[in-house]
C-alpha cells in the first residue's frame, strides 16, 4: 500500500500574466505627470486600488509583490521629485532592485 505524498512546497503567489497586467496598469496612469494632484489626493487616488492588489495576490505570498511595490515607490519618488523642489536634491531614484533603500 502506497503512502499518500504531500508536497508543503507549494506557494500560490501573484502569476507573471497578473503581474504584468498589474505594471501595464500602473504605467496607462503616468503618475509622474500627475502635477495637478497634491500627496494627499494622489494617495487617495492610488491606495485602494494598490491595497487591494495587496489583499488579493499577497494572501499567500505577500513577497513575491515586494519588486512590484518597489516599482510604483520609484514612481512616487519621481512624481515627488519633479513637483517639489526641496526634494530634487535627495539622490535620484535608484534603479529598481540596486539594493538601496529610501
Amino acid at each position: 500500500m502506497r503512502t499518500p505524498r504531500f508536497y508543503t512546497g507549494f506557494l500560490p503567489g501573484v502569476s507573471p500574466a497578473a503581474l504584468k497586467a498589474m505594471r501595464q496598469q500602473v504605467r496607462t496612469w503616468r503618475i509622474h505627470v500627475r502635477t495637478g494632484f497634491d500627496l494627499k489626493g494622489l494617495a487617495d487616488w492610488i491606495n485602494p486600488i494598490v491595497s487591494g492588489w495587496i489583499t488579493y495576490y499577497g494572501r499567500f505570498y505577500r513577497s513575491a509583490l515586494y519588486p512590484f511595490l518597489r516599482r510604483i515607490n520609484t514612481y512616487l519618488m519621481r512624481w515627488a521629485q519633479k513637483k517639489y523642489k526641496r526634494l530634487r536634491s535627495f539622490k535620484r531614484s535608484a534603479p529598481i532592485g540596486s539594493g538601496i533603500r529610501h
